[in-house]
């Protein structure tokens, strides 16, 4: 049965990130088969959201901010479960596909797992969905998933071991021949590296498949290291394992900041690649106003 999200509101915080909070206007009502879930007030929503008591979720580890803020808002505890996207589609699709129905909320990107996963997505559309509309729109027709987060491709650093002057600005400054060995990359067929291999082609790269082959092949010589981990590759930044790190996304600093303050961000000049990341319902969710109630970002 679609259940809508009836109340959302939209918060701003940075020029390249953009949340919607979802607030759904839920209360479970119990029948023979199943709960199935009315509309009602946002008081009303609250309140059912509390008498659950809790919510289990498995999302990215950026998330762990607005997990803390919500708990402190709502007294509503939160199991939280932070791993990258192969883990997530691994326990979404595992515990799902056996018939364990335990988490209430998840994410996604606009890689394989939104693909994957959608089959277990619950349809909604909040209120202020105007708001993230036109990003809805390049996703794939059917895809309920939520826009939540504009990821921007950017390269992680050391502020201690790479000065001012040295800190790339553009792609091809991670060509030069001062920074051989003294580079860490995700695992190209990855997460956020596999959409970058992919989208760079038509952006950095404007369909031209020899610039295309010939840059990734160039870079790969001065990479020390490939690490299959999103958290991983900037833990190694972090600790000065290696100066730089990518690729990585704009909000690393305020979610490893604080373990490593040396750790800092910078995007390219070449700009156009971003891609966003979604918040999904599970559709058999056994909280799904604790779920809903959740501001996610």
């Amino acid at each position: 049965m679609k259940r809508p999200l009836l109340r959302s509101r939209l918060m701003i915080n940075c020029p390249a990130i953009f949340f919607l909070a979802l607030v759904a206007v839920f209360v479970v009502i119990a029948d023979a088969s199943r709960a199935m879930a009315q509309p009602v007030s946002e008081a009303d929503l609250e309140q059912a959201a509390k008498r659950e008591g809790k919510i289990r979720i498995v999302v990215y580890p950026s998330y762990r901010p607005v997990v803390k803020g919500f708990e402190e808002k709502y007294g509503i505890k939160v199991e939280g479960i932070y791993v990258d996207e192969p883990n997530i589609q691994r326990r979404v699709s595992t515990e799902s596909e056996a018939g364990v129905f335990q988490i209430d909320l998840f994410t996604t990107t606009t890689g394989p797992i939104g693909s994957i996963l959608n089959k277990w997505a619950l349809p909604y559309t909040p209120k202020g969905f105007e708001k993230v509309a036109d990003v809805k729109k390049m996703l794939p027709a059917g895809w309920n998933q939520t826009p939540l987060v504009r990821n921007v491709v950017g390269v992680a650093y050391n502020k201690e071991l790479v000065p001012p002057h040295q800190v790339p600005k553009s792609i091809y400054d991670l060509l030069k021949p001062e920074f051989k060995g003294k580079i860490i990359s995700r695992t190209p067929w990855l997460g956020s590296n596999w959409i970058v291999h992919i989208l760079s082609y038509y952006t950095w790269f404007n369909e031209d498949m020899n610039s295309w082959r010939d840059y990734w092949s160039r870079l790969k010589a001065n990479v020390g290291r490939f690490e299959s981990g999103f958290v991983q590759l900037h833990t190694a930044v972090g600790l000065k394992e290696f100066p730089m790190g990518v690729y990585s996304l704009q909000y690393a600093t305020k979610v490893w900041g604080g373990s490593y303050p040396a750790l800092a961000y910078s995007t390219f000049k070449e700009g156009g690649i971003w891609w966003p990341n979604m918040a999904v319902v599970h559709a058999k969710a056994p909280r799904p106003n604790a779920a809903s109630s959740l501001p996610t970002s």
